[in-house]
């Protein structure tokens, strides 16, 4: 039987114990409140870059970006070609948030087993000011899912980062703004197809009390009368028009542009020229390329988006005979 007096010892023993873990978990998380923040992988704003350029290994895997006014411009092939809203800026802020983890090494002779020299590597990524290069990131193998190794040009450290090769794409239709071509139903001044001239009522933006969109047409043939919804299906098309590529080159033959698929034309509000579109089919069922006016390039059409226009700008479609 244990005495009370070993039963009051026995307690306080307890009670020493419990306060000295409860001080050991107090000072623990002070350290932790105390701990300073991981210190970035690029030291650098936003604001201080305005140009992109990214490589691959590969011949030829190289793009670069530059900034202008709000967005971002594809640099490269006959003229530069507007970025995808927002993609390069999402870009450039996930290199910006990086943080520095646990050196995973420290000497240059690492760098070769993490793919870090300068001939070995999954992406190079300058970011620069003009012409004044302001840092260059490199990455490496890939440790885990969604990680990388990665150094800055200059140093020996090797980092692991949270951010995959192969997310950060060389691919230009990657970074291109593929929806470029679109038109917005509010920004119609008119269309010009199938010899009509197509124009939204004028009353059309009140749009309330009535059965659906209201349009005006010139150039009926006689017998003919506008579908208003086979038009607004037209203005459809085009609000939401998106090529698929753009390619390099015209790879069509003369033949397929003088016997087209399909043409149209449209003005926007507050402009007087109008855009000229012309789709055409190659040899291949799926090979439908676009042309258009205000661009030097040749775009690519998806074949089911390519006859929904082919279908959408057909003259019967539009204003059947008898209706």
């Amino acid at each position: 039987m244990i005495q009370p007096r070993t039963l009051w010892i026995l307690a306080g023993l307890l009670g020493v114990q419990l306060l000295l873990a409860l001080a050991l978990g107090l000072s623990g998380r002070d350290d932790a409140l105390r701990a300073p923040a991981r210190e970035p992988v690029l030291a650098l704003s936003a604001d201080q870059v305005d140009r992109l350029v990214i490589e691959a290994r590969g011949p030829g895997e190289r793009i670069e970006l530059r900034r202008q006014g709000e967005g971002w411009l594809l640099a490269g092939g006959p003229e530069p070609f507007p970025a995808a809203p927002g993609e390069v800026q999402r870009l450039l802020e996930r290199l910006l948030a990086l943080r520095q983890g646990v050196p995973v090494a420290t000497r240059a002779e690492a760098h070769e087993r993490f793919g870090l020299t300068d001939d070995r590597y999954e992406r190079r990524i300058v970011l620069a000011r003009g012409d004044q290069t302001l840092a260059t990131l490199v990455l490496g193998s890939s440790p885990a899912l969604r990680q990388s190794h990665a150094r800055v040009a200059g140093r020996d450290t090797v980092h692991v980062v949270e951010l995959p090769a192969y997310e950060v794409s060389v691919r230009a239709d990657d970074w291109r703004d593929l929806g470029l071509l679109a038109v917005a139903r509010q920004r119609l001044e008119r269309i010009e197809v199938a010899g009509l001239v197509l124009r939204p009522a004028a009353d059309d933006a009140a749009g309330e009390g009535r059965e659906g969109p209201r349009w005006q047409a010139q150039g009926l043939p006689e017998g003919r009368r506008l579908d208003p919804q086979a038009a607004e299906r037209l203005a459809g098309l085009l609000a939401t028009l998106r090529v698929s590529r753009v390619l390099a080159h015209d790879d069509l033959p003369a033949q397929a542009w003088q016997s087209p698929q399909a043409r149209w034309s449209l003005v926007r509000q507050g402009e007087s020229s109008p855009v000229d579109y012309v789709l055409a089919r190659g040899a291949a069922d799926d090979a439908y390329r676009l042309k258009v006016s205000s661009r030097p390039e040749v775009f690519e059409l998806p074949a089911a988006t390519a006859t929904q226009w082919i279908e959408a700008t057909r003259l019967d479609r539009l204003a059947p005979a008898g209706g």
